[in-house]
């Protein structure tokens, strides 16, 4: 779907009308954030998030805007297998078979905070920023993304490896990655 939608040609339960376009490239995400909690808020959805590769940057702007308290519901930030576990309720099993970071436990993230904080949607971000014990070097900036709607989950890999050694900045392209396709799928929903 085209990003330059306009969000007055979607259907808006109170009949609405604003016109707002989403930024290219690598726009500034608070303003990408802006137009999904506008969206969210006129089509009475709710979010969710799993954060382990951003480790709660993307909750920190979402939360940062105005009007997020009206669609934000919370967020789990997770890095280890045991907060994988305790938190998120993804059996050590589970997590050793598929490994930590990977499309599978990004979409078992996406599901549980789904359930658990009773949203419409969820978005999970997991992968590796940088390079640590066990961790192979061809990891390093490979992003999974998982998004839960009520019509379907849908995972993808999104790859950073070419900011490997900047994890800040591998952290902040996540971020506007997982804005940019979150707001796609919601304008894919409005439209069916």
């Amino acid at each position: 779907m085209d990003f330059r939608s306009t969000v007055s040609s979607l259907d808006f339960p109170f009949g609405a009308e604003h016109r707002v376009e989403p930024p290219e490239g690598d726009g500034d995400i608070r303003s990408l954030i802006d137009i999904i909690l506008l969206v969210m808020r006129r089509s009475q959805f709710s979010l969710a998030l799993s954060e382990s590769l951003t480790g709660g940057m993307l909750s920190s702007v979402i939360v940062g805007q105005h009007g997020a308290s009206a669609v934000f519901r919370g967020a789990d930030v997770v890095y280890s297998l045991p907060a994988h576990e305790d938190v998120l309720g993804i059996p050590g099993a589970y997590v050793r078979n598929y490994g930590i970071e990977s499309a599978e436990i990004a979409a078992a993230a996406a599901k549980s905070v789904w359930e658990r904080f009773s949203s419409t949607h969820a978005v999970a971000v997991s992968g590796f920023a940088s390079q640590w014990d066990g961790v192979l070097a061809a990891d390093v900036g490979v992003a999974w993304m998982a998004f839960q709607t009520p019509r379907k989950t849908h995972v993808q890999r999104v790859d950073f490896s070419m900011f490997r050694g900047q994890k800040n900045l591998i952290r902040e392209k996540a971020c506007y990655a997982a804005a940019k396709i979150l707001l796609q799928l919601l304008f894919e929903e409005a439209g069916k």
